[in-house]
């Protein structure tokens, strides 16, 4: 099969990128080559993924527009900014994805941008699009496009809540991730750990972590890209305390490993709806339990008491019967001393537990042969491109 990925322009698309869309763009595009088909990613210049054919849609990515700006102006992109550029790019990788549409059987978008089904139209072969963003965000899916045109995208949701919540139909194909490129350590340590983007409009739980470190008086080593610093100078800074070890951003597979292994467990109390979140495989990969709030798909990743446990991020939204039966801050100091208080061999067995889920539900290689499936299925009910 020839498959086109319509990658984001908001980052190099990488194995190794600090996006989870790219990170997503760059694993399916490896693993579908690996099953034999042939992939053409169209993405930026930057993009350079082995046994894929790259086109180049544009000369930079919004970061790399940002970080040119900040060194000849010494200011970052404004927000009004950002959206016309992100305009502008997805328009260029769109249309540079018509130029090759002789040469593919279908399209594969991961833009989240409303362009795709606005201009779904001018396509004659399928597009299955995948919902990379929370409901909050579906606007830019799903309201615009009707205004246009009829769009004929074949959605896909990457997990069971985001198919609850999306109000329209949709399969559901969990992320993956290769688990051979983490290492499983057996014992961890003693710190725990935060990592992610650090900004106040998709909260990743960073000030809670911080908070709830602070109460239960463990050390927590955190890392991640700042992306407003004046939420990180007003919300962050006045929580840092002697307790808080603030490490470079994790970048290459080395360090990332030694960050994420090197844990007692991974503190995420996210205070958005978290669609899927590498964050959560990529840290039990490495043998690192999860406590997080029950937010967006994490009751669907994390198995509570087994890999981690799961809170309740308050008394007004409680989204199951979990084993720490305290909801918010309260609840994930109580997580934090039930897991520490676990005895050695019972820590073990959730360190491996957490390893072993990921082998069995979130792997790229089990991603990439769903997707085929649903490519096969929209195909056979394509009257244009016919399998």
């Amino acid at each position: 099969m020839k498959i086109g990925i319509i990658g984001t322009t908001a980052k190099p698309i990488s194995i190794h990128a600090t996006g989870g869309t790219e990170v997503f763009c760059a694993l399916l595009s490896s693993n579908l080559a690996s099953l034999g088909h042939e992939v053409y990613l169209f993405a930026t210049q930057s993009t350079n993924i082995p046994g894929i054919t790259v086109i180049s849609a544009a000369d930079k990515t919004m970061s790399e527009i940002d970080e040119e700006k900040v060194k000849n102006h010494n200011t970052h992109l404004e927000s009004d900014e950002k959206k016309l550029l992100d305009t502008a790019l997805t328009a260029r990788t769109l249309f540079k994805a018509k130029e090759y549409e002789k040469k593919l059987d279908i399209l594969h978008d991961n833009s989240s941008s409303y362009l795709t089904g606005s201009l779904s139209d001018m396509f004659d072969i399928p597009i299955v699009t995948t919902l990379h963003m929370p409901p909050t965000s579906f606007g830019s899916y799903l309201t615009i496009p009707p205004f246009v045109t009829r769009p004929k995208n074949h959605y896909v949701a990457v997990s069971k809540w985001e198919q609850e919540h999306a109000g329209i139909p949709c399969e559901v194909v969990y992320n993956g991730i290769n688990p051979s490129v983490f290492e499983f350590d057996a014992e961890g340590a003693e710190n725990l750990i935060w990592i992610g983007r650090i900004r106040p409009d998709t909260p990743k739980g960073l000030k809670e972590a911080l908070i709830a470190a602070n109460k239960t008086q463990k050390k927590l080593k955190y890392t991640g890209y700042i992306s407003d610093h004046a939420y990180f100078d007003t919300e962050i800074k006045p929580l840092l305390t002697d307790l808080m070890e603030d490490v470079p951003l994790v970048t290459s597979p080395e360090r990332k490993n030694a960050f994420l292994g090197s844990a007692k467990a991974g503190i995420f109390p996210i205070m958005w709806e978290e669609p899927f979140g590498f964050v959560f495989t990529e840290t039990m990969s490495c043998g690192t339990p999860i406590i997080a709030f029950a937010r967006g798909a994490v009751p669907e990743i994390v198995k509570d008491g087994v890999t981690g446990f799961i809170v309740n991020s308050s008394d007004e939204d409680i989204r199951g019967d979990f084993i720490v039966k305290k909801t918010g801050i309260d609840g994930i100091c109580e997580a934090i001393d039930r897991l520490y208080s676990l005895s050695h061999e019972e820590y073990l067995q959730m360190r491996r537990e957490s390893r072993k889920r990921v082998e069995d539900y979130f792997t790229a290689e089990k991603m990439a042969k769903d997707y085929v499936k649903i490519y096969e299925s929209v195909l056979r009910s394509s009257p244009s491109k016919p399998l």
